[in-house]
């Protein structure tokens, strides 16, 4: 069976009655006259000059066909998008992959004396945190050959 063509699409002589901005890359042209009668559209999207897409939608309250919408939308515009999400999603992929991080099997123990407030007390003059005892008990293992150095995280996913 041979492939069929499409119809031909008639020219119609249409005027500009409204033309404003939807979005920064959107503009709605709403066209009328009496061409459009009979004006059917053949899917949701229509080509139109430019490489553009245009949607032709009637406006609340009309009668259809008698005062469509065209909504032309840039699609340059929007391929831009896509690369830059995936080299954010990239970056932070290899953010993620290259943080260091403990042995999976270490496990870091120590005790301190504390204050009223539940924080360490004082070592020599000096504030410390929970954080900072965690990170000497566990360089005192790494010392002491219990436990390896911290790795990349995507060493761990290789195995």
């Amino acid at each position: 069976m041979p492939p069929t063509q499409p119809a031909p699409l008639p020219l119609r002589l249409l005027r500009v009655v409204a033309n404003h901005h939807v979005t920064l890359r959107m503009r709605r042209v709403t066209l009328g006259g009496s061409d459009l009668g009979g004006f059917t559209s053949v899917g949701p999207d229509q080509q139109v000059a430019g490489g553009q897409k245009a949607s032709w939608q009637p406006p609340r309250g009309a009668e259809p066909n008698t005062c469509p919408t065209m909504r032309l939308v840039n699609p340059r515009h929007r391929s831009r998008i896509l690369p830059a999400c995936f080299l954010v999603a990239l970056v932070a992929f290899g953010w993620y992959a290259t943080q260091s991080v403990r042995p999976a099997d270490c496990e870091v123990s120590f005790s301190a004396f504390t204050g009223s407030d539940g924080q360490p007390l004082p070592e020599n003059g000096e504030e410390v945190t929970w954080d900072e005892l965690d990170e000497r008990a566990y360089q005192d293992l790494v010392a002491s050959g219990r436990y390896g150095p911290p790795t990349a995280r995507w060493h761990r996913w290789l195995g």
